[in-house]
């Protein structure tokens, strides 16, 4: 909104001796009401000139006393004052008020004129309100940026008309401005409602994403024990070949959970299958060299992993076990070659063992899932085979 008051800079003791005080009651505003129209009759804000203002005045009997002025030119003697307008008494009894209350005018530094009607205080607001009403309409109602004060705002055709309602004592001002003024403070009391608006719409959105999540999360949640509770149920009867705890590529890892936990073990995060209650990761069968265990997820379904140390201790009796699969073979991948055992359900892939001091690992999965992983690995081989070919071919056709 606009810069501070006239009314607050003005000498006190020139008030006390010139302000006709406005009481509650319909006098008061009647008197208001009658000034504001007075004024009215002879100023039209960015209009009427100083000149002008002057002249008008001086049919009126009145005058213009300056109370300070802020930057003297001798030809414009309201440029950069501020005071207010008053008549001479009969016989030399001194000075009045031009108008039934006081009215004051102020010159600023940015050459904007302001006009303000002392509205008394203490007085009656509604009844103002309601003649400004009647004459005008329904305002805008806005705040002012200082002390909280209250605005009324009428679009009065050519002008502005601001009711203001200053400060904890409730001192009420006029102020006469131009009607660019009701248009400023219509557009930031729209953007103000749309910001509030698009405020509340985000917030509302954001209370419906959030319902719409709980209630999703709520059903994952509520499926996720269905799952669980079948899962513990399949359990019963399930027998994993492993452990008995999981057949490569056909348990459910639910499944997997409820076996191990029937066993005394859980799976961690990272899959690692290790005793209940066990802070250091005891694992969950204890193998010759102590190996990890770990339950491994794949698109084919679960696997099964054994890892050993760099010290190899255990990897000899685990081939052992695992001759029981059928005979060792071998494939190249990347340069290193892996051994395999396999039955007709499952294969045991051991990768590391080229490397001297290297952990060995033993992956047990489903047979059908490695025969669609060995294919991939000769196809590209294959293919990689074929490029090397041709880049030979093109090398002998340089020259």
């Amino acid at each position: 909104m606009k810069s501070a008051s006239v009314l607050p800079v003005l000498a006190a003791g020139t008030i006390a001796a010139i302000s006709t005080s406005v009481c509650a009651g319909s006098n008061g505003t009647d008197a208001v009401m009658r000034s504001l129209d007075q004024v009215n009759r002879i100023y039209t804000p960015e209009k009427t000139t100083h000149t002008e203002l002057l002249l008008r005045l001086n049919d009126l009997g009145c005058h213009y006393r300056v109370n300070n002025r802020m930057k003297a030119d001798p030809e414009d003697i309201m440029k950069h004052t501020f005071g207010w307008f008053y008549r001479l008494l009969p016989d030399e009894r001194g000075i009045a008020n031009c108008f039934p209350v006081t009215v004051f005018f102020q010159n600023r530094e940015d050459g904007r004129d302001v006009i303000e009607i002392d509205g008394g205080s203490g007085g009656d607001r509604k009844a103002l309100i309601n003649a400004l009403k009647r004459r005008w309409g329904e305002p805008l109602t806005t705040k002012g940026r200082r002390q909280n004060a209250h605005y009324w705002v009428f679009n009065a055709g050519d002008r502005t008309i601001v009711l203001k309602e200053m400060g904890i004592l409730r001192n009420y001002e006029i102020e006469i401005l131009p009607v660019s003024y009701y248009d400023a403070v219509k557009r930031r009391i729209e953007e103000e409602q749309a910001k509030a608006e698009a405020a509340k719409q985000a917030e509302l959105a954001a209370a419906q994403l959030a319902a719409s999540n709980l209630k999703a999360a709520e059903k994952e949640a509520r499926e996720r024990e269905e799952r669980i509770a079948r899962a513990r149920e399949i359990a019963r009867t399930h027998a994993g070949r492993l452990f008995g705890i999981l057949t490569p590529g056909e348990t459910d890892f639910l499944v997997a959970q409820a076996e191990a936990e029937a066993a005394g073990c859980r799976i961690e995060r990272d899959g690692s299958l290790v005793k209940t209650g066990e802070g250091r990761g005891e694992p969950c069968f204890i193998l010759p060299g102590h190996p990890a265990l770990s339950v491994e997820q794949f698109k084919g379904g679960l696997g099964f992993m054994v890892r050993y140390g760099a010290d190899g201790n255990g990897v000899d009796a685990m081939r052992m076990k695992l001759s029981a699969l059928g005979p060792v073979s071998s494939y190249e991948n990347r340069g290193s070659i892996n051994h395999y055992w396999q039955d007709a359900g499952m294969t045991v892939v051991e990768t590391g063992h080229e490397r001297h001091g290297s952990p060995v690992s033993f992956l047990f999965i489903s047979k059908a899932t490695f025969e669609k992983e060995l294919e991939r690995i000769l196809q590209e081989k294959a293919e990689a085979e074929a490029e090397h070919r041709r880049e030979n071919e093109t090398l002998q056709k340089m020259f």
